[in-house]
């Protein structure tokens, strides 16, 4: 690959380049360069590498063969501005820390509408630890194009996401408008994102293809939400949707697990849901939802809690004080359920089944008085679980237990984890009719793989883990009629940097104007070592050693000069470790001269000789 600033330039309006100062002279401001561009073509097997500039382009920028953006700032800037893909983009910035824009490459348009970067049939855009802002990436009417985005901040931008596209670790903010989505999926098949935070979005997700997953989503107020388009489906695992008008709007299949929504109203076009472990707090309800299952899932203060729900099973879920529970029920079962300081339990129709034939059993009422017996007939009438006709000789909404199943609740699991050590502390909240806890360890936030488990009495446990490693928890309670359920998992990511080198040996080169630096490993996850050396109170400079070597010769010094030295070891995810005490060295030339060479002795007087030699060679 070529590192060719800027080629392939079809018109260059103007440029303020200048070439690099010298190693030991710091650039002056702006000599990093910053260039303008009306049109830019990177011509098809050509690979070019922006590394630390500014780039400003009012026009186009055709990208047929690969460019690569290192630390580098691309500005879009002009009035029909966009950047054509047909080969391969590379975006990334220079060993910065993630997240952090001062080190990262950044492409911005500075304009009030957004512009694209339009991906063409088998074209590439690889993105990582960058900041983006008002893009819209990708095309929707292609197919045989990839895109991987990770660990990028993104401002006002867009993403058209397909099979095999790659999006983990994201943090999008804004967006144009209210008309063009954060992001929006043609996958033909099942397509995973994790690790995404979007807030503050007038738009947010639509899927109009194929099934999309999202595990670890974060959407705060995004007026939005997620749009799920008919013949498809969304898959929202361990997820928070929070200050959306509308969280859900779905005319396929959802399936939530283990996701928490807060605020604003889920609607479904008559199509199915699965819900499980789920927690949906001040919403204004699921309405619509036809045929599925909801368990294991709790509404709390909601205003409307289930809408005009047809098909579906409702058990073994929490209504917390909800203004109305269900509303319009039809052809479902509901059996198992726990009803505490609703105002209204129903309203509207009630076509539905209360109890379970088989279990004989029904709900749990907090403010049940036992006064509805429905026999002969009377009219059940409590405000509790009422209805206008006899049930089998009792009323149609028995009471279940005095407790809710008889289970304990769902504790709330933290895991925290401590930067360079390998033990993980995991406590919850302590629930008061629970025998035991049970804990669970996995590396699939699925916990289908690697499971390990541990049966604990109290409310706490620390465990030793793997180095650099994902891990995920959780917790259930339980006694002897059982448990409920699993809390929402909590992730951590045991990540412990490299140990820094020991035993560092450094002695003079006998000839001079060098030291010999040796020093010994501590683990084996180190991929380099970086020996910085320099003069006591002047400017360092680094030498990057790859492993396994262990030694290295410093030349070009001066003798009987003090030098300060120190190493540091970096892992293959670029960790480093810290940096060792400096160490004092002095080069000194510590090989005698030759001798002289032709000696000769020459009688001058009686009493006196004279003595003459040729210097050594």
């Amino acid at each position: 690959m070529r590192r060719i600033p800027l080629l392939w330039a079809l018109l260059i309006l103007s440029s303020t380049m200048m070439p690099q100062g010298a190693a030991d002279e710091p650039p002056e401001d702006g000599s990093e360069g910053t260039s303008y561009f009306q049109h830019l073509l990177i011509p098809e097997n050509e690979s070019v590498v922006w590394e630390n500039l500014t780039v400003i382009i009012s026009g186009i920028l055709d990208i047929s063969g690969t460019l690569e953006l290192r630390n580098t700032t691309l500005i879009l800037d002009g009035q029909s501005e966009y950047v054509m893909v047909n080969g391969t983009l590379n975006i990334t910035d220079l060993d910065g820390d993630p997240g952090s824009r001062s080190d990262s490459s950044m492409v911005l348009f500075n304009g009030t509408d957004d512009r694209n970067i339009l991906m063409n049939e088998g074209s590439r855009v690889n993105i990582g630890r960058s900041f983006l802002r008002g893009l819209r990436i990708g095309n929707p009417y292609t197919t045989d194009t990839r895109m991987s985005v990770m660990d990028t901040e993104m401002e006002n931008c867009t993403l058209y996401v397909k099979d095999d596209d790659k999006l983990k670790d994201l943090q999008i903010s804004g967006s144009a408008n209210a008309s063009i989505p954060v992001l929006e999926s043609y996958s033909r098949s099942l397509l995973s994102i994790s690790d995404i935070m979007i807030a503050d979005s007038e738009s947010g997700i639509r899927i109009l293809q194929g099934s999309l997953e999202l595990v670890n989503l974060t959407m705060k107020n995004c007026s939005g939400g997620i749009y799920v388009g008919p013949s498809t489906t969304l898959y929202l695992r361990s997820s928070l949707i929070n200050g959306s008008e509308l969280p859900i709007s779905s005319k396929g299949g959802v399936e939530l697990i283990d996701s928490i929504i807060e605020s604003g109203k889920c609607y479904f076009d008559s199509s199915p849901l699965i819900a499980r472990g789920c927690h949906f707090r001040y919403t204004d309800g699921l309405e619509g939802v036809t045929s599925g299952l909801l368990i294991n899932s709790t509404f709390d203060s909601c205003s409307r809690a289930l809408v005009k729900p047809r098909f579906l099973t409702i058990t073994l879920n929490r209504f917390v004080d909800c203004t109305r529970a269900v509303i319009d029920d039809s052809d479902c079962l509901l059996y198992h359920n726990s009803f505490r300081s609703c105002k209204y339990i129903v309203e509207g129709q009630v076509l539905s089944s209360w109890y379970n034939q088989d279990l004989r059993e029904g709900n749990h009422y907090s403010s049940y008085r036992g006064l509805d017996d429905g026999t002969g007939d009377r009219v059940a009438g409590d405000g509790i679980g009422d209805t206008d006709i006899p049930y089998l000789g009792r009323d149609m909404y028995p009471l279940m237990k005095d407790r809710f199943w008889l289970m304990p609740d769902i504790p709330d699991l933290i895991a925290t984890y401590s930067q360079g050590s390998s033990s993980v502390n995991l406590t919850w909240t302590e629930q008061h009719d629970a025998d035991g806890y049970l804990v669970q360890r996995s590396t699939s936030p699925f916990f289908d793989r690697s499971v390990t488990s541990w049966s604990v009495r109290g409310n706490g446990l620390v465990t030793e883990d793997n180095p650099n490693a994902t891990l995920h928890f959780r917790v259930s309670a339980f006694n002897e009629f059982g448990y409920r359920g699993w809390s929402r998992p909590s992730m951590v990511r045991v990540d412990q940097a490299p140990l820094p080198p020991v035993n560092i040996r450094i002695s003079p080169v006998p000839e001079g104007g060098a030291l010999l630096v040796s020093w010994e490993f501590r683990g084996e996850d180190v991929n380099r070592t970086y020996v910085l050396f320099g003069k006591e109170g002047g400017f360092q400079t680094l030498m990057d050693v790859p492993f396994p070597e262990n030694r290295v010769t410093i030349s070009g010094l001066l003798n009987n000069v003090s030098y300060n030295i120190s190493l540091m070891t970096v892992d293959g995810s670029s960790r480093t470790s810290g940096r060792t005490e400096n160490i004092s060295a002095v080069p000194t030339d510590s090989v005698p001269p030759p001798p002289p060479r032709s000696l000769r002795a020459t009688p001058k007087t009686n009493n006196s000789i004279e003595i003459m030699w040729d210097p050594p060679l």
